[in-house]
């Protein structure tokens, strides 16, 4: 994302790293003792492990970053290796990314919104924020197969609601009163919750079509209860873990990934699914 509040970093404390840092400082200081006998100033007072070290660089660039881009840049100066996962930004000098391929996951839910409405009816895409690549992938994906599908370019509204959920309510309310032919909601990013809040406000006869994306509580509990009709899902479980062995061996083994892109499962989920 591209505010202060863009990325969590995990950095766990061990055992091993306790005594690394015990042994670590022992040796400093048994050098900084040899320095003094001779009157030479020590270079350091306190020793800094591997993780340290990568703390107080993570610290120091979030301090100054002003988007993920920058964030990324600063590390790879210091020389920290960056992956980005989930959500990926291809400018940002990352090693490689690991997550659903947006284009395709919409392209999907194109695929099953045409066979749920017929033209002239219109579709109405639900997105976060279309600056953000993560969101403006499966928005591009399903205009673009919606289109080679036969619908005309006027059969579907865009919306950004920056995934609020009071913001995404009273758009999609609105949408819904002025377009007579809105029989579909495609929600490309959350919140879900914010949407069908503005489906009951907008009070239609005949409750639209709905698709999502992730398999979210809220998620599940609509597609449970028939208010929602399919989720295009990912594997938020394999996303990590591939993350975490690309990261394995690069530093361990110095393999570096085989390729710049790793693209997760995708699936349509149904009720009877779950």
């Amino acid at each position: 994302k591209t505010d202060r509040s863009f990325t969590n970093v995990c950095v766990p404390t061990c055992r091993k790293t306790y005594w690394a840092k015990r042994k670590g400082q022992a040796a400093l200081d048994k050098e900084n003792a040899s320095l003094a006998a001779t009157g030479e100033p020590p270079k350091l007072t306190k020793f800094e492990t591997d993780k340290e070290k990568l703390r107080r660089t993570i610290r120091t660039a979030l301090s100054s970053a002003i988007s993920f881009e920058d964030f990324s840049g600063k590390l790879l100066q210091q020389g920290v290796t960056v992956i980005t996962y989930d959500a990926d930004v291809p400018d940002s000098g990352r090693l490689c990314y690991v997550g659903q391929d947006l284009v395709r996951a919409g392209a999907i839910a194109a695929g099953v919104m045409a066979r749920l409405i017929r033209p002239p009816e219109h579709v109405l895409i639900v997105s976060g924020n279309l600056r953000m690549e993560s969101h403006k992938g499966r928005v591009d994906g399903f205009c673009r197969r919606l289109l080679e599908l036969g619908f005309s370019e006027d059969a579907y509204q865009v919306i950004e609601t920056n995934e609020m959920p009071d913001l995404t309510s009273e758009l999609v309310a609105q949408s819904l009163v002025s377009d007579s032919r809105l029989h579909a909601v495609y929600m490309a990013n959350q919140p879900l919750s914010g949407c069908i809040s503005g489906i009951r406000k907008a009070r239609r006869a005949v409750r639209p079509h709905i698709i999502c994306n992730d398999l979210t509580p809220a998620a599940k509990r609509y597609l449970r209860d028939g208010t929602v009709d399919f989720v295009v899902g990912q594997t938020f479980s394999q996303e990590s873990f591939q993350a975490v062995l690309a990261m394995y061996q690069m530093l361990l083994r110095g393999v570096k990934p085989k390729r710049e892109l790793y693209y997760t499962d995708l699936r349509l989920i149904t009720q009877e699914m779950l």
